[in-house]
């Protein structure tokens, strides 16, 4: 899908030193970022999450190389939790494995929370792309 095609092309962006580019392409990658709804087990949503979890860290890791540095830590923390709601039997029923109504409960909080911190991680970003970055100074020619 469009997350997956956005993907390959920040790592592609990235490996050829188009920092900018990739980190935009992080960013479109990260807004169409979703949990596989189609086959929802507690299993591919465990790996939904660690999925969005490594977006979150390529994306980290380009800023990084722009100079700015994103705050991905409540997009962190969300993603694993809810990873960690779907791993816990417990918390899933016994035949249809749907959550139990208070896992149910923390998890529609969770995805408010995860909501928000995508919106804050998308203007950190956009607000780093808009700044223009001083253009690296041309050397000195020696003249012999």
């Amino acid at each position: 899908g469009l997350e997956h095609k956005a993907l390959a092309r920040a790592e592609e962006l990235s490996e050829t030193g188009d920092h900018r580019g990739a980190l935009s392409a992080f960013v479109e990658a990260l807004a169409a970022w979703g949990p596989n709804v189609a086959r929802a087990t507690p299993a591919m949503l465990i790996k939904d999450y660690g999925r969005l979890r490594h977006l979150l860290v390529r994306l980290y890791t380009e800023a990084r190389k722009l100079g700015v540095v994103v705050d991905i830590s409540a997009a962190q923390k969300v993603a694993a939790r809810a990873a960690d709601i779907y791993q816990d039997r417990d918390n899933l029923t016994f035949i249809s494995h749907d959550l139990k109504p208070d896992a149910a409960l923390e998890m529609s909080a969770l995805v408010f929370q995860l909501k928000n911190a995508r919106e804050a991680i998308t203007r950190q970003c956009l607000a780093a792309l808009v700044r223009k970055t001083p253009e690296p100074r041309p050397r000195a020619q020696l003249v012999a």
